[in-house]
């Protein structure tokens, strides 16, 4: 509607339209102008019939994961600020919504191309939130109400003069006719009504009252701030304990784990971003894209290779989380809906494709990296990781801190605690001692060793060099004596040889997932004693048996020969793995805006970067291993360390929010290993 006495103003710059095809979107993708410009690229649509009578927003997702939606009320609109303040690209849908039906459109995407100086603070007034907008259009109208008033009152719509009189009888001209009455206004009203939140904002204006005392009355109607139907699930944690109080649609939420292939009540299972499926996937090059072949309990599903990789299936969500104060995080809440305040988790591209992560820790069959049970995970410096991940496909890489962040929202959330491994244990104290020897050669099956707590099940290796070789062997059974322990294996063995040393290994792949039969998680033996592996939906060892390497961070130690006390380690962020050169911290890789903690001991605060939330680290740490996240942080060791995640299979007090830096891009430990990842 066009209120008299207002005049649009005039658009500048150029005008992007696209056309909105029921679900498609044409052009899919377009430069959006220099990054830190603004006002000058505006985005109009047009709508096929689908779309007729639905309200309107067009969402926008930033490369850094933020979200930002703007009312679409016929007009073009300015791209947002939060889009044009970062370089890259940044994704968008279109979203219609009328009472409970909503038609979202598929993604398309908006190119922020670099400038000169895109370290400058090119900082704009955030986008308003729907609510701030339709009170804009409020305000505006409200104004332009005024001005007519004001304009009245000046006598600019004074009526005209009356007509001339009728000449007389003597032919004498009659007297001039009175003035007409002026035009008048009265005081304009304004309304405000509630609706329902999945309804569009409206405004309406109406006229009453003859010209001499007419009357507007505007109409605001403002969607409510939570929608009816859509549910999110939110934690909050205070204090030192682990534990936290379960909020919103999470209240009376049970999240049971089981215990080989027992079945439990686990409400989250229900969630469709919480159920991961395990399925079989091969990667089609050409289409760049993960292809399931079968989900795990379909006759072809296979776990050891013949039908592919074995993944687990992710759906995209939506978060919110403070990392603000001591004891962070202090909340977080995930949601399947993009509501005002949250963001896309940033291990999806968008809020449509799904992501296919792998379920167990890399194996090698015939020279390249798999994700299969029953082998032995690979151990290797990052650098050989990358080299062979990138013998897979050319943009393959390991785990990102995107994908390991999005994990630890629904941990947080699922479980209501810090303290993960207060769930599942995991396999975090196998024993692991250069004492521990072949002190009797019983067959090519047997002996008898001074160790003890080992338990069936477990690979160990025999070797001649202290806490082992690459030879691993599995334990069929074991058997406590008064000299130490009599080990059985499954299979014959060249290694029982007087005085070896006998040191525990990670678990073979699949040793939880394929025992844990029942239930979305568990462990096969116990979640309790240490001694066995754990699965988290889909994702074996998700912490102990093994660290697992982050491949797009590395840490960097500041201060030597400098004034710095003593040092200060920052993470470097790669926004794009391909860019990774055998551990050389190159220009492209971001340092992290805030410092690690440069002591050892249980993580008590994480840290956001304010450009990056995803871009998480630990700044505080204490001596008890009972409070806040129960789980152990190493400082770097060296100029430029790597970070590993998980924790070790002997040392108990590792495992949930781990962070490791004390190994460099060119080392190997024997209790890393990596998972392989394409993310496109």
């Amino acid at each position: 509607m066009i209120i008299a006495g207002w005049q649009k103003p005039q658009l500048k710059g150029k005008i992007l339209k696209i056309s909105v095809n029921y679900y498609s979107v044409t052009p899919s993708r377009f430069i959006a102008g220099t990054v830190g410009s603004y006002g000058f690229e505006k985005l109009d649509a047009e709508f096929s019939e689908e779309w007729e009578g639905l309200s309107k927003k067009i969402v926008f997702y930033t490369p850094s994961g933020k979200s930002v939606s703007v009312l679409y009320l016929g007009e073009p609109i300015d791209i947002p600020t939060e889009v044009m303040a970062e370089r890259g690209v940044s994704r968008f849908a279109l979203v219609g919504y009328e009472g409970e039906k909503i038609l979202i459109s598929v993604s398309g995407e908006l190119d922020v191309l670099g400038a000169l100086s895109p370290e400058a603070d090119n900082a704009q007034t955030p986008t308003p939130s729907e609510i701030a907008q339709v009170l804009e259009v409020m305000e505006r109208n409200t104004a332009i109400s005024e001005s007519i008033r004001a304009d009245a009152d000046n006598g600019k719509f004074n009526g005209k003069d009356g007509a001339d009189g009728k000449d007389g009888a003597d032919g004498m001209n009659g007297a001039d006719g009175a003035p007409g009455v002026a035009a008048g206004f009265g005081e304009p009203s304004a309304s405000i009504t509630l609706l329902d939140s999945n309804e569009a904002p409206t405004v309406s204006v109406s006229a009453s009252g003859s010209n001499t005392s007419k009357v507007f009355s505007f109409s605001f109607g403002i969607p409510a701030p939570k929608a009816n139907g859509v549910k999110k699930y939110s934690v909050r944690f205070s204090g030192s304990a682990p534990a936290g109080v379960r909020e919103d649609d999470a209240v009376g939420m049970t999240a049971g784990v089981a215990v080989g292939n027992e079945s439990v009540v686990n409400d989250f299972d229900a969630i469709p971003f919480f159920n991961r499926p395990v399925c079989n996937c091969v990667w089609d090059s050409v289409a760049r894209r993960w292809r399931v072949t079968a989900y795990q309990g379909e006759p072809s599903f296979d776990w050891y290779g013949a039908n592919g990789e074995v993944m687990y299936e992710c759906t995209p969500f939506y978060y919110k989380a403070e990392f603000a104060d001591t004891g962070a995080p202090s909340y977080v809440s995930v949601t399947a809906t993009p509501l005002e305040g949250y963001s896309l988790a940033p291990m999806f591209k968008n809020g449509e494709d799904k992501v296919y992560c792998p379920c167990f820790s890399v194996a090698i069959v015939d020279g390249l990296p798999v994700s299969r049970a029953g082998l032995v995970p690979h151990i290797a410096p990052l650098n050989d990781f990358m080299t062979l991940a990138r013998s897979f496909d050319a943009k393959a890489g390991l785990e990102r801190i995107e994908n390991y962040f999005s994990d630890a929202l629904l941990l947080w959330v699922e479980f209501a605690t810090k303290g993960w491994k207060n769930i599942m244990t995991g396999a975090g104290t196998l024993t692991y001692s250069s004492s521990v020897k072949i002190r009797e050669v019983i067959s090519d099956t047997s002996f008898r060793t001074n160790g003890t707590g080992f338990v069936a099940g477990q690979d160990i290796s025999l070797s001649n060099t202290e806490y082992g070789g690459n030879i691993s062997v599995t334990i069929a059974s074991v058997e406590s004596v008064d000299s130490g322990t009599v080990i059985t294996l499954t299979e014959p063995c060249e290694h029982i040889i007087l005085n070896y040393y006998v040191s525990s290994q990670m678990y073979r792949t699949g040793a939880a997932l394929t025992n844990v039969t029942n239930a979305s998680s568990g462990s096969p033996v116990s979640n309790t004693d240490g001694k066995h592996p754990c699965v988290w939906r889909g994702k074996e060892n998700p912490w102990c048996n093994g660290y697992s390497y982050l491949c797009n961070l590395l840490v960097k130690r500041h201060g030597k020969n400098t004034t710095a006390d003593p040092y200060v380690y920052k993470l470097q962020y790669l926004p794009d793995i391909t860019k990774y050169d055998a551990g050389a911290l190159t220009e492209d890789y971001i340092e992290a805006d805030f410092a690690l903690a440069k002591s050892s001991g249980n993580i008590k605060t994480l840290t956001a970067d304010k450009r990056y939330p995803f871009l998480v680290g630990p700044t505080e740490t204490v001596f008890s291993v009972v409070q806040y996240m129960t789980a152990y942080y190493y400082p770097p060791s060296y100029e430029l360390s790597t970070v590993r995640v998980g924790g070790s299979f002997h040392n108990g007090r590792n495992g949930g929010f781990l962070v490791d830096t004390t190994v460099k891009p060119d080392s190997k430990s024997s209790a890393c290993s990596a998972r392989l990842f394409i993310n496109e």
